[in-house]
């Protein structure tokens, strides 16, 4: 069969909600034009380290921390990030979230930015 993929649902949320992530690498993405390379800036591109994996991916899942210290990209459409590395942050709104791959083990996000994350006093965390 073909064209499945158009219904699947990927849900972000439910997948990101019991994780922390630290900034691991800042680098930027670039346009393509014909599979070819552009030198034009398009956006950011956050690599991060999950530090926390609380979910629980099924009920008689034994197994904890299942993407522990995995890495995640973030894609924004901005060029200006004040992040440093080991950074704790969030993403933003999300405005796509894609698993894709041979065996589904992908994934993609782009979101409308990258937040610190502040501690309890309200400073945020480096």
């Amino acid at each position: 069969m073909k064209k499945l993929r158009q219904f699947q649902e990927f849900n972000h949320e439910a997948f990101l909600k019991d994780k922390s992530f630290v900034v691991k690498e800042v680098k930027p993405v670039f346009e393509y034009v014909n599979g070819e390379r552009t030198d034009k800036e398009i956006g950011t591109n956050v690599v991060c380290l999950i530090t926390r994996d609380d979910t629980k991916y099924s009920e008689d899942d034994s197994e904890e921390g299942v993407n522990l210290y995995e890495t995640i990209s973030f894609k924004v459409p901005k060029n200006n990030f004040e992040l440093n590395q080991k950074s704790k942050v969030r993403p933003g709104r999300i405005t796509k979230a894609t698993v894709y791959g041979n065996f589904m083990n992908n994934l993609s996000i782009e979101c409308e930015d990258v937040l610190k994350v502040e501690n309890k006093n309200g400073a945020t965390q480096d």
